[in-house]
């Protein structure tokens, strides 16, 4: 069996159904027809992004009420909003990042602002995927691609702008999955006091996702 989505490919270069399919003299693919995983709010921001031919699932939770947001923060700001949703919602949080030297700031940060609760992070570079516990309550710091095929009750992406402003399906792509990884609460975080016209272009509309 393979389970495969080329929606959430995170390179140019990828294997569709059909290539798989051909490669691996596989029958037709099944298609999962329902969303388990994401609040019907968390879904529409996400399939905002959604570029490819192949439907979107049914989201089958009912409403939560927690429509996503963008963040804007300053200086250690966003460290400070990540600490306070942990101690007063607690769960499982991700952050993604785009850049590892990122989530490196963040994880001293957390680390010296929560001490004694748990902040992870990983990447390829310090060899501790058997160190990371997914399923544990706690802050997990990852990168796009490490992030992707997992889950989190809470999903804060940083430097989505990064994605946004150079605007390709790649791109598009990658904002599709970071967004589909939270369950129950998506933040999107943006360094600056304002978001650039530019930036707010590729958003969706205020009804799906607030802004400042």
């Amino acid at each position: 069996m393979v389970a495969a989505d080329e929606e959430q490919a995170l390179r140019s270069e990828r294997s569709t159904l059909r290539d798989i399919k051909e490669a691996a003299h596989l029958d037709d693919p099944f298609l999962f027809e329902y969303n388990h995983r994401n609040s019907p709010e968390i879904a529409r921001v996400a399939e905002h992004f959604h570029t490819g031919d192949l439907p979107v699932p049914e989201v089958v939770r009912p409403k939560s009420g927690e429509i996503p947001c963008v963040l804007l923060y300053s200086e250690d700001g966003a460290m400070r909003r990540i600490a306070n949703w942990y101690q007063t919602r607690g769960g499982r949080i991700a952050v993604a990042v785009i850049q590892n030297g990122t989530g490196e700031i963040l994880y001293s940060q957390l680390q010296e602002n929560l001490s004694g609760d748990s902040i992870q992070i990983y990447t390829s570079s310090r060899r501790n995927e058997n160190d990371i516990e997914l399923l544990k309550d706690g802050i997990t710091i990852l990168n796009v691609e490490s992030i992707k095929g997992q889950e989190f009750d809470t999903v804060f992406i940083m430097e989505f702008d990064k994605l946004l402003l150079e605007t390709n399906e790649m791109n598009q792509r990658k904002m599709y999955m970071l967004c589909a990884r939270a369950r129950d609460h998506l933040f999107l975080m943006h360094e600056g006091n304002h978001l650039p016209p530019e930036l707010l272009r590729q958003l969706p509309g205020d009804d799906i996702l607030e802004r400042p």
